[in-house]
């Protein structure tokens, strides 16, 4: 039996301290990062049977990291997130024919949704 996810049973990660702000060295490396990725997805979407997507939050903003207290805030949120449920995946891949099931799933409910919102403001 599969367990639920987050895994109630488990105990919290415990993480480092949350830097308190953005050094030259961490922005180098987020930049690296988010190059890698690119490269990845385009050579996965280059393919006819795989499709790659971007998942996990974005890393990188100017505001975030200009302002202090965006940044110690933001920081906190996702250090508190990771704890309870781990880290999310950058990247996620999918089966062609996965995918496009997923995808027209979430476009039926996107436009149920929006049709709801339209009939109500009317």
């Amino acid at each position: 039996m599969p367990e639920e996810f987050p895994c109630i049973k488990c105990e919290p990660i415990k993480l480092p301290r949350p830097p308190a702000r953005a050094t030259e060295a961490f922005l180098s490396t987020i930049a690296q990062g988010m190059w890698a990725e690119e490269k990845l997805m385009e050579a996965i979407n280059s393919t006819s049977q795989l499709i790659a997507i971007k998942y996990g939050q974005s890393r990188y903003n100017h505001e975030l990291i200009s302002n202090k207290e965006a940044w110690k805030k933001y920081v906190t949120k996702v250090y508190s997130q990771m704890s309870k449920f781990g880290k999310r995946p950058d990247i996620l891949i999918f089966g062609e024919k996965i995918y496009q099931q997923i995808y027209l799933k979430i476009l039926v409910k996107e436009t149920r949704r929006r049709l709801k919102i339209l009939y109500l403001n009317q």
